[in-house]
C-alpha cells in the first residue's frame, strides 16, 4: 500500500454515504476502535467483556467472536452469506475467491491483503476490489446493526 493513495475500503465507497458508514465500520473493528464488550468493560457493569447475546457460554467478546462465532448473530451471517452466494454467480472469479478464504475475520475487515485478492486484482483490475469491499462491508455493517438492535442500542447511536 502506499501513502500516496486512499485505501481502497474508501475507494471503493464511490462518495456513496451509505457505502461509507459501512466502511466507518468495518474500519473501526479493523483498527481495534470497534465498541465491543471486552474494551468497554471499563465503563459498563460487564466487567468481564463477555458477550451479551450468549452469556451462558461466558466467552470473552471479540472481533473474530462477532465475525465468525457469535450464536446470536448467526441469522444475520447466514442472511449475509447468502447475499455473497447471489452476488458472485454470475462472476466465477468472485466465487473462486469466497470459496479459498483461510482466516474470515481478517477477510471480512481488509480483503484486499489476502494473496488470492491481489492475484485476482493484477489479472483483472480494480473491480475485483470494488466487488469484495462490497461484500465485506455487508457482513460488517449487518452484524454491527443486527448486535445493536439485540443489544437494544441501534437508537441510541
Amino acid at each position: 500500500m502506499s501513502l500516496n493513495r486512499a485505501h481502497p475500503l474508501w475507494t471503493t465507497c464511490e462518495n456513496n454515504p451509505f457505502h461509507i458508514n459501512q466502511a466507518i465500520i468495518q474500519c473501526c473493528m479493523l483498527s481495534g476502535k470497534y465498541r465491543i464488550e471486552r474494551l468497554c468493560r471499563f465503563f459498563s457493569s460487564n466487567k468481564e467483556g463477555i458477550c451479551l447475546l450468549h452469556p451462558l457460554d461466558k466467552v470473552h467478546e471479540t472481533i473474530s467472536h462477532i465475525i465468525e462465532f457469535c450464536p446470536g448473530l448467526n441469522n444475520t451471517r447466514q442472511q449475509v452469506l447468502k447475499y455473497w452466494d447471489e452476488q458472485s454467480k454470475e462472476q466465477p472469479i468472485i466465487r473462486q475467491i469466497l470459496n479459498s478464504i483461510d482466516n474470515f475475520t481478517a477477510f471480512v475487515l481488509d480483503c484486499s491483503t489476502q494473496p488470492v485478492v491481489i492475484r485476482a486484482t493484477q489479472d483483472f483490475g480494480q473491480v475485483i476490489l470494488k466487488i469484495l469491499f462490497k461484500l465485506t462491508r455487508t457482513m460488517a455493517y449487518s452484524l454491527h446493526r443486527d448486535r445493536l438492535k439485540q443489544l437494544d442500542r441501534w437508537n441510541k447511536i
